[in-house]
């Protein structure tokens, strides 16, 4: 049997004042917030910014590969050709490992003397979704 406890008006107050911010209508969220207890921080935000450092694809290259990889991401690759070209199609995506060391061959298309420009307009980068 449970027994009844007596609300008294502080105890109210103190919840009206505890729920008072969620009352006003909707609350515009921090995307820089990073204190996970303030009202408009962002649960499971993406960090946006997260890619390898961009490889060079000169004409007739096929393959790149990436090292020293972190086994707690997945990563995608992103390929950037010079201005107006369409990328190379990717072939295939293989992740090796061995020990501790994790490393990522991309293989596409050979990369045209139109996709390379000037020889750096071309150029491979993973994104690391977390």
């Amino acid at each position: 049997m449970s027994q009844n406890k007596m609300v008294t008006k502080s105890d109210l107050s103190d919840f009206y004042q505890a729920i008072l911010p969620y009352l006003g209508g909707q609350i515009q969220v921090d995307w820089n917030e990073s204190d996970n207890s303030e009202i408009d921080y962002i649960k499971n935000k993406p960090d946006l910014d997260s890619w390898t450092a961009a490889q060079t694809c000169a004409e007739g290259t096929t393959s790149k590969t990436f090292t020293g990889l972190n086994s707690n991401y997945a990563y995608e690759p992103f390929i950037q050709c010079a201005y107006g070209y369409a990328a190379p199609k990717l072939v295939s995506v293989v992740f090796n490992t061995s020990q501790n060391d994790i490393s990522c061959t991309v293989t596409f298309t050979a990369v045209t003397s139109a996709q390379a420009g000037t020889g750096s307009e071309c150029s491979i980068k993973l994104r690391i979704l977390k």
